[in-house]
């Protein structure tokens, strides 16, 4: 009927209905409007979330051992490791907090977050890498700084490879 003049006195017919949706309400064709997460950003992203896991263990363990340390009869040895142990927390828990958003943020398309991911990630892998061989002297070291730098450098070396991604360039 499309395409037909109406009898007269009808109103025109509307257009037939082809499945296609406005542009403000997405693609018709099921296509999606960016590309796809590649894989070894999405392991990077979850790398990250459980290092934040972690690191949060670790702010949670500090402030325990402030609360314990704080709670004792006072000695100036006391105090002085209940302050080491409440600024060890808060740091741990800012960096803790600072991974979180960058794993929340590491699939977002822009360049800030490929940086700051890169950058992030290059300065822990390399107080990883200096803190064990700082700590090789007083035979404190485990080999854990060595694994801790090497999962850094693999999320620093995944977001870089994929630069593209995050500059949206293909």
């Amino acid at each position: 009927m499309h395409g037909q003049r109406p009898h007269p006195g009808q109103p025109h017919s509307a257009p037939p209905y082809n499945g296609a949706y406005p542009p403000h309400y997405g693609s018709p064709y099921g296509a999606s409007p960016q590309p796809p997460v590649p894989g070894r950003l999405k392991a990077a992203r979850v790398v990250i979330f459980i290092l934040a896991s972690l690191t949060s263990v670790g702010a949670l363990a500090c402030g325990l051992l402030f609360f314990f340390e704080s709670s004792s009869p006072s000695t100036a040895q006391g105090d002085y490791w209940a302050g080491m142990f409440l600024m060890l927390a808060v740091v741990l828990a800012a960096w803790a907090v600072w991974q979180f958003v960058l794993g929340a943020k590491a699939t977002t398309r822009r360049p800030w977050v490929m940086w700051a991911i890169i950058v992030t990630y290059g300065l822990s892998a390399a107080s990883g890498v200096l803190n064990f061989f700082l700590s090789i002297g007083t035979g404190e070291s485990t080999g854990g700084q060595l694994l801790g730098a090497g999962l850094a450098v693999s999320i620093a070396i995944a977001t870089w490879i994929h630069r593209d991604y995050y500059t949206g360039r293909f």
